[in-house]
């Protein structure tokens, strides 16, 4: 009878067992009974009934069981019964019927089921029918249809399963049918089709299976076809084909695959073929081909697999060939060859790699040369060698890595060698060398890493020597040493590392030493040592740190001192001591420590005491006490901590005690206290916070009061009560906060009370009310805010009521309602917000009405409706907002109406409108939006139309079109902005055209073109702006041509080009702007020449030029402007040179 778990009825006389022969009822959760007991169980041959979690009908008579031969009915998750059926199960032989979730249909006789073997249809998920299929199963061998999800078609009769051994048909999301496919089955032997996804073809015959062993299909993305390849699969073993992703080409025969021994083909993504490949695949022995990534090459014969034992190519971003590399794989023993980027040589026969026994060589970029290192790998073990960014040396034989134990080499940023390698690394066991940046020496030996065990030298920026360092570390257990910052001492034996267990040495910032300290460590266990920041003493023995259990000591800002050794800090468990900025005090025994369990102590700042010690912290469980701000008094017992559960006690501004408050805390689970400024009641018991979770009381300005409020809190889950600034009302029991989930009361602003509202919160999810500020009304039950998720009520400025609205918020899921200015409407059901997904409705000034109801919003996906000043129109149900994502209508000014336009928001993707000053036009379709991404139309000064422009938006990426001005043309397709990147047209005065200028934009990155002043010239192509980096031509004074000058911007970054005034002259390459840096060349006035000076600008940084009044010479070089930082030259009245005097 197994778990019986208070069994809820079921036995009496089981109608007198008549010799019974096994039954089960295993976890039996409350088994909601048997009717009287099996019709006398006619001799049962097992029936267990599996979980059981309160049955939910079947059995009765259970058509007398005669002689059954096993059932199960596995999880049975509330079963909906099976009236009466299996006609009499004529020795069933197995069934199962696996998770069931409420089963939905299936049975009556199963056609009799005539001696079944196996069945048991997996996780059923809501069946949806089986109608007699399986043509009477005749003698079935295994099925199970995995994961069902609601089936969609296949059984009947699954051309009567001759024999069938295995399938599965693994998660079937909604299968859409087989057709009777796989032509009678021939004794399958395993099939499974993984995830299925809705089929898309490949069954038929698969040219009769013969005799398969197994297949699998993976994940099937909608195929792309097999048209009844692997030709008769000759007795295939396995095969998989992962992730499939649209296969592009490979099956046929894959030579017959004789006997084949794995394969797989990984993620597949657009396979891009094998043409037959993997000449006959003699006994394979697995191969994956990991990402594949479109595989540019590899495959054919590689050397005919001669038994291969693994291989992988994980990533192969677009391989670029292996020519038939590694010299016949002499029973290779795994290799992946990990991120590939285009390998650029390394392959060949990496001499002949004899029974390898892993590799990896991590993600490659680049290699730069192994030449046949590694001389005959003699049985490697691990390697990998991981990012390699350009290798610089390192391989040869690395003394022929005698059965290595891993290595790796971490980032490798250009190695700089490694001096013939640790002494034949017997038999390492890890190593890494983390981000090696340059190394600058390290080893000669490292004295024979006798079976190291871990070590690491993380980010090693440049290392400066370790001279034979931890003599012989007589089995190290980790060490790693963080950033390393040029060492400047420490190691040499650390005294022989007897088996350490960790240490680590963090930051090392200029170490400022450790005379070989920790007296032999006896078998450490952690320690750390943060930032270190030039230590200032702390070390020797630390009393021989018995068996530490991690200690830390944070940034340690020169530690102004600590032990002797806390009292030999019998098995610490944690510690920190967080920014520690120069200690002063605390530590002595702290009382012993006895298995203190985490303390942290903050960021310290000149700590001011902690006298004896936390009532010697029995098993403390974490307490930090935040940024301590000089303390002023709290510790002494802490009614001794029983088994505390964090605290915090936040920025304690000069704390102002506690008076042994929260009497014994019993187990507390979080409180922090936020800001504290100096208390003013609170602590004491709060009545005892039986088992908290959560609180933190915010910023605490001065409370005025809790008088022992939140009766008892039952088991909270989190509060806040943010600034509080002089609370004025609310807590006493808020209706003992049935298992809250958050609330917050953000900044309180005299919150002008909340008399014991909410409906007692049914399990809440979130509220806030963000500023408060004095807040007219709202609460009581929010109809019982059933499971709310968000909302928030922004500045609140004197609400102006809710009376109940939003009808009983049917999972809410944010809404917000940001300034409210005394709202004047809207609220009510808004039809109910069916489970919303943002709104906001941003400044609010007095809203001038919204609903109905959006027509009921579908799943909106933000909304916002910026300052709405008096919104004057737009919605009703803004075509159903099909999952919005993003709109806004900035400052709405008077809005002047939308009449349903944007063509149903096909997922918009932002929008905005900016300030619309009463609109005039545009909206409708704006052919529907395909994605959009950002538009904005600034300033929009009464529109003037945009009739449907910017061919169809090709997932645009930014626009705005400043001050708009009456616009006067530009839109239609500006070249179908092929993902633009910003452009702006700044105050637009009357344009003054572009006729489809900037041969399509590729990718532009921003341009503005201040303020256009009818332009007068300019674009067409600028030639091609190839990945710009900003422009902007400022206030264009009729300009006076550019004709194609800045030879093609390589990359820019700013220009401007000020007044303009009529330029007369300057642009053409400026030599090439070599990634410019700012310039100006502010008010221009009829500029008179630069001829390409600024010897090519070497990364400017600023320059402007002022007034410029007809320049009359100065630039040229200007000595190379090695990065300048800013220069001018005011208003510049005909120069008369210059660069003579600047040359210095």
């Amino acid at each position: 009878m197994w778990e019986c778990e208070a069994l809820e009825e079921f036995p009496s006389g089981l109608e007198n067992l008549v010799s019974l022969e096994e039954l089960a009822f295993i976890k039996c959760r409350n088994l909601k009974n048997l009717q009287e007991g099996i019709e006398s169980l006619t001799c049962l041959k097992k029936l267990f009934m599996l979980e059981c979690d309160a049955l939910e009908e079947f059995p009765s008579r259970f058509e007398n069981l005669i002689s059954l031969e096993e059932l199960d009915f596995s999880m049975c998750r509330k079963l909906k019964n099976l009236r009466e059926g299996f006609g009499s199960l004529i020795c069933l032989k197995k069934l199962c019927m696996w998770d069931c979730e409420a089963l939905e249909e299936f049975s009556s006789g199963l056609k009799n089921l005539v001696s079944l073997k196996e069945l048991d249809f997996s996780k059923c998920r809501k069946l949806i029918n089986l109608r007699e299929g399986f043509g009477s199963l005749t003698y079935l061998k295994k099925l199970y249809m995995w994961e069902c999800e609601a089936l969609e078609e296949f059984p009947s009769g699954l051309k009567n399963l001759v024999l069938l051994e295995e399938l599965n048909f693994s998660k079937c999301r909604k299968l859409r049918n087989l057709l009777e496919g796989f032509q009678s089955l021939t004794c399958l032997k395993r099939l499974i089709m993984r995830e299925c996804e809705a089929l898309e073809e490949f069954p038929s015959g698969l040219k009769n299976l013969i005799s398969l062993e197994e297949l699998d299909f993976s994940k099937y993305r909608k195929l792309t076809n097999l048209r009844e390849g692997f030709q008769s699969l000759t007795c295939l073993k396995r095969l998989i084909m992962e992730e499939c992703e649209a296969l592009e080409e490979f099956p046929s025969g894959l030579e017959n695959l004789v006997s084949l021994e794995e394969l797989n083909f990984s993620k597949c993504k657009k396979l891009t073929n094998l043409r037959e490949g993997l000449r006959s695949l003699t006994c394979l022995k697995k191969l994956y081909m990991w990402e594949c990534e479109a595989l540019k090459e590899f495959p054919s014969g590689l050397k005919n697999l001669i038994s291969l034992e693994e291989l992988n190519f994980s990533k192969c971003r677009k391989l670029t060939k292996l020519r038939e590399g590694f010299g016949s794989l002499t029973c290779l023993e795994k290799l992946y060859m990990w991120d590939c980027e285009a390998l650029e040589e390394f392959p060949s026969g990496l001499k002949n790699l004899f029974s390898l026994e892993e590799l990896d060589f991590s993600k490659y970029r680049k290699l730069t040369n192994l030449r046949e290192g590694f001389e005959s790998l003699t049985c490697l073990k691990k390697l990998y060698m991981w990012n390699c960014e350009a290798l610089e040396e390192f391989p040869s034989g690395l003394e022929n890595l005698v059965s290595l134990e891993e290595l790796i080499f971490s980032k490798c940023r250009k190695l700089r060698n490694l001096l013939e390698g640790f002494g034949s690394l017997t038999c390492l066991k890890k190593l890494y060398m983390w981000e090696c940046e340059a190394l600058e020496e390290f080893s000669s030996r490292l004295k024979n890493l006798i079976s190291l065990e871990e070590l690491n030298f993380s980010k090693c920026k440049k290392l400066i020597n370790l001279q034979e360092g931890f003599q012989s570390l007589t089995y190290l257990k980790r060490l790693i040493m963080e950033e390393s910052e040029a060492l400047e001492e420490f190691p040499s034996g650390l005294e022989n590392l007897v088996s350490l267990e960790e240490l680590n040495f963090s930051k090392y910032k200029k170490l400022t030493n450790l005379r070989e300290g920790f007296g032999s460590l006896t078998c450490l266990k952690r320690l750390i040592m943060q930032e270190c920041e030039a230590l200032e003493e702390f070390s020797s023995g630390l009393e021989n740190l018995v068996s530490l259990e991690e200690l830390d000591f944070s940034k340690c800002r020169k530690l102004s001192k600590l032990p002797k050794g806390f009292e030999s800090l019998t098995c610490l468990k944690k510690l920190n001591m967080w920014e520690c900025e120069a200690l002063d005090e605390f530590p002595n025994g702290l009382e012993n420590l006895v298995s203190l369990e985490e303390l942290n102590f903050s960021m310290c700042k000149k700590l001011k005491k902690l006298p004896e010690g936390f009532g010697s912290l029995t098993c403390l469980k974490k307490l930090y006490m935040w940024e301590c701000e000089a303390l002023e008094e709290f510790p002494s017992g802490l009614k001794n901590l029983v088994l505390l559960e964090e605290l915090d006690f936040s920025t304690c501004r000069k704390l102002k005690n506690l008076q042994e408050g929260f009497r014994s805390l019993t187990c507390l689970k979080k409180l922090y206290m936020w800001g504290c400024e100096a208390l003013e009641e609170f602590p004491s018991g709060l009545k005892n916070l039986i088992s908290l979770e959560e609180l933190n009381f915010s910023k605490y300005k001065k409370l005025i009061n809790l008088q022992e409020g939140f009766q008892s809190l039952t088991c909270l889950k989190r509060l806040i009560m943010e600034e509080c600034e002089a609370l004025e009302e609310f807590p006493s029991g808020l209706e003992n906060l049935i298992l809250l989930e958050e609330l917050n009361f953000s900044k309180c602003k005299k919150l002008t009370n909340l008399r014991e509202g909410f409906g007692s919160l049914t399990c809440l999810k979130k509220l806030y009310m963000w500023e408060c500020e004095a807040l007219k009304e709202f609460s009581s039950g929010l109809k019982n805010l059933v499971l709310l998720e968000e909302l928030n009520f922004s500045k609140c400025r004197k609400l102006r009521n809710l009376q109940e609205g939003f009808r009983s918020l049917t999972c809410l899921k944010r809404l917000i309602m940001q300034e409210c200015e005394a709202l004047e409407e809207f609220p009510s059901g808004l039809e109910y917000l069916v489970s919303l997904e943002e709104l906001d409705f941003s400044k609010c000034r007095k809203l001038r009405k919204l609903p109905e109801g959006f027509e009921r919003l579908t799943c909106l996906k933000r909304l916002i409706m910026e300052e709405c000043e008096a919104l004057e129109e737009f919605p009703s149900g803004l075509e159903n907002l099909v999952s919005l994502e993003e709109l806004n209508f900035s400052k709405c000014k008077k809005l002047t109406n939308l009449r349903e336009g944007l063509g149903s928001l096909t997922c918009l993707k932002k929008l905005y409108m900016w300030k619309c000053e009463a609109l005039e036009e545009f909206p409708s379709g704006l052919k529907n939006l395909v994605l959009l991404e950002e538009l904005d139309f600034s300033t929009c000064r009464k529109l003037k139309n945009l009739q449907e422009g910017f061919g169809s938006l090709t997932c645009l990426k930014k626009l705005y079109m400043q001050e708009c001005e009456a616009l006067e043309e530009f839109p239609s397709g500006l070249k179908n902005l092929v993902l633009l990147e910003e452009l702006d047209f700044s105050t637009c005065r009357k344009f003054k055209n572009l006729r489809e200028g900037f041969g399509s934009l590729t990718c532009l990155k921003k341009l503005y073109m201040w303020e256009c002043e009818a332009l007068e010239e300019f674009p067409s192509r600028l030639k091609n702006l190839v990945l710009l980096e900003e422009l902007d031509f400022s206030t264009c004074k009729k300009l006076k041509n550019l004709r194609e000058g800045f030879g093609s911007l390589t990359c820019l970054k700013k220009l401007y080009m000020w007044e303009c005034e009529a330029l007369e002259e300057f642009p053409s390459g400026l030599k090439n702007l070599v990634l410019l840096e700012e310039l100006d060349f502010s008010t221009c006035k009829k500029l008179k020449n630069l001829q390409e000076g600024f010897g090519s600008l070497a990364c400017l940084k600023k320059l402007y030029m002022w007034e410029c009044e007809a320049l009359e010479e100065f630039p040229s070089g200007l000595k190379n402007l090695v990065l300048l930082e800013e220069l001018n030259f005011s208003t510049c009245r005909k120069l008369k040179t210059y660069e003579k005097d600047l040359e210095d």
